[in-house]
């Protein structure tokens, strides 16, 4: 799992999160920016990067076959991303709203110990 974490999870977390620095550089930080912050995250790094984890601990750590993952993929992966969303939605809230730019990856990953 540390392997995903340096190669895979904190360098896109990172790279997203100033993306999306990039992408909204100039606007006041009021919560209606806040808000489409949120949106562009959940909607779509957010079912990306689980997707992404959820093949790496089935193919990768697991060494399930790709059929396999799929089936697997097909069955758990609706209920993982409604989950996500209850979850990540709000702790997205709260990092684009109270957390500066260089110390969100550290709180989501605080955060993704207790999930």
């Amino acid at each position: 799992m540390a392997l995903w974490g340096l190669l895979i999870g904190a360098p896109s977390a990172h790279y997203w999160h100033m993306y999306l620095q990039h992408w909204f550089a100039g606007k006041a930080e009021t919560l209606h920016t806040v808000l489409q912050k949120v949106a562009l995250d959940q909607l779509t790094f957010g079912p990306l990067y689980n997707l992404a984890f959820m093949a790496y601990t089935s193919m990768v750590v697991n060494g399930m076959p790709a059929a396999a993952f799929q089936r697997r993929f097909s069955r758990e992966y609706p209920a993982l991303q409604v989950k996500g969303w209850k979850v990540w939605s709000v702790v997205s809230l709260v990092n684009y709203r109270f957390i500066p730019l260089q110390f969100r990856v550290l709180f989501a990953n605080v955060i993704a110990l207790f999930w």
